[in-house]
């Protein structure tokens, strides 16, 4: 009896490590398709440096994250 709630709880937390890696990247895919949806070329240059920063910074933060956690890299 003990092993098995060892084993369900075992598995709920499996399911929360996947809920959250998929909640991770649903938002970082809509993150970049905004910033990839609209026109580049189209933007003034100070648009374009604020996009680009926005960008990195994100980036810059998920590295950070997974680093810390000893995830990617």
């Amino acid at each position: 009896m003990i092993i098995s709630l060892l084993l369900l709880q075992d598995w709920k937390n499996f399911e929360k490590i996947c809920n959250d890696h998929v909640r991770d990247n649903d938002t970082e895919i809509l993150n970049l398709y905004d910033f990839l949806s609209s026109s580049f070329n189209q933007t003034s240059i100070d648009e374009r440096i604020a996009r680009e920063r926005v960008l990195r910074s994100a980036v810059s933060a998920n590295t950070d994250v997974h680093s810390e956690s000893g995830g990617y890299n």
